[in-house]
Protein backbone atom coordinates (compact mmCIF):
# COMPACT_ATOMS: atom_id res chain seq x y z
CA UNK A 1 0.00 0.00 0.00
CA UNK A 2 3.04 2.28 0.89
CA UNK A 3 4.67 1.55 -2.43
CA UNK A 4 1.30 2.52 -4.61
CA UNK A 5 1.09 6.17 -2.93
CA UNK A 6 4.68 7.05 -2.37
CA UNK A 7 5.42 5.73 -6.34
CA UNK A 8 2.88 4.71 -8.21
CA UNK A 9 0.12 7.75 -7.69
CA UNK A 10 2.90 10.72 -8.24
CA UNK A 11 3.71 9.10 -11.73
CA UNK A 12 0.06 8.62 -12.47
CA UNK A 13 -0.77 11.67 -12.00
CA UNK A 14 1.86 13.41 -13.97
CA UNK A 15 1.19 11.09 -16.94
CA UNK A 16 -2.90 11.83 -16.67
CA UNK A 17 -1.98 15.22 -16.55
CA UNK A 18 0.20 15.49 -19.63
CA UNK A 19 -2.16 13.45 -21.28
CA UNK A 20 -5.65 14.88 -20.46
CA UNK A 21 -5.07 18.83 -20.27
CA UNK A 22 -3.90 19.62 -23.71
CA UNK A 23 -7.16 17.60 -25.15
CA UNK A 24 -8.83 19.63 -22.78
CA UNK A 25 -7.27 22.43 -24.32
CA UNK A 26 -7.48 21.40 -28.05
CA UNK A 27 -11.00 20.35 -27.96
CA UNK A 28 -13.13 22.04 -24.89
CA UNK A 29 -12.37 25.58 -24.65
CA UNK A 30 -10.91 26.40 -28.05
CA UNK A 31 -13.86 25.57 -29.77
CA UNK A 32 -15.80 27.33 -26.90
CA UNK A 33 -13.79 30.21 -27.94
CA UNK A 34 -14.74 30.21 -31.56
CA UNK A 35 -12.08 28.18 -33.51
CA UNK A 36 -13.34 25.61 -35.56
CA UNK A 37 -12.93 21.90 -35.37
CA UNK A 38 -10.75 21.66 -38.34
CA UNK A 39 -8.71 24.75 -36.90
CA UNK A 40 -8.96 22.27 -33.28
CA UNK A 41 -8.59 19.37 -34.91
CA UNK A 42 -4.38 20.97 -36.54
CA UNK A 43 -3.59 22.55 -33.27
CA UNK A 44 -4.33 18.86 -31.18
CA UNK A 45 -1.45 17.37 -33.58
CA UNK A 46 0.70 20.00 -31.97
CA UNK A 47 -0.44 20.59 -28.55
CA UNK A 48 0.99 17.77 -26.99
CA UNK A 49 4.44 18.63 -27.93
CA UNK A 50 4.15 22.06 -26.53
CA UNK A 51 2.87 20.73 -23.31
CA UNK A 52 5.57 18.30 -23.01
CA UNK A 53 8.30 20.82 -24.08
CA UNK A 54 6.79 23.30 -21.52
CA UNK A 55 6.80 20.89 -18.83
CA UNK A 56 10.50 19.36 -19.77
CA UNK A 57 11.44 23.45 -19.76
CA UNK A 58 10.06 23.94 -16.31
CA UNK A 59 11.91 20.76 -14.94
CA UNK A 60 15.30 21.79 -16.03
CA UNK A 61 14.35 25.51 -14.84
CA UNK A 62 13.83 24.27 -11.53
CA UNK A 63 17.05 21.70 -11.50
CA UNK A 64 18.64 25.33 -13.01
CA UNK A 65 17.52 27.29 -10.21
CA UNK A 66 18.48 24.66 -7.46
CA UNK A 67 21.71 24.35 -8.59
CA UNK A 68 22.69 27.80 -8.70
CA UNK A 69 21.47 28.58 -5.49
CA UNK A 70 23.89 25.30 -4.08
CA UNK A 71 26.69 26.53 -5.67
CA UNK A 72 25.61 29.98 -4.27
CA UNK A 73 25.72 28.44 -0.82
CA UNK A 74 29.05 26.43 -1.30
CA UNK A 75 31.06 29.46 -2.61
CA UNK A 76 29.40 31.88 0.31
CA UNK A 77 30.54 28.86 3.10
CA UNK A 78 33.87 28.82 1.27
CA UNK A 79 34.68 32.45 1.48
CA UNK A 80 33.18 33.10 4.82
CA UNK A 81 32.89 29.70 7.20
CA UNK A 82 35.58 27.29 8.79
CA UNK A 83 33.47 24.63 10.06
CA UNK A 84 30.58 26.08 11.29
CA UNK A 85 32.03 29.22 12.89
CA UNK A 86 32.17 32.56 11.08
CA UNK A 87 36.31 33.20 9.89
CA UNK A 88 35.54 36.74 9.54
CA UNK A 89 33.14 37.84 12.54
CA UNK A 90 34.67 39.35 15.18
CA UNK A 91 32.33 38.85 18.44
CA UNK A 92 32.85 41.59 20.81
CA UNK A 93 33.10 40.69 24.47
CA UNK A 94 30.22 42.05 27.01
CA UNK A 95 32.20 44.24 30.49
Amino acid sequence: HETLTTVVVPILCRVLALLCAPYVVCMGFLPALGMSNFQSSQLYRFVYLAFAAGYYSHAVLTFVKNAMSELHDSIRDDKYLIGRRLYNFTQEVER
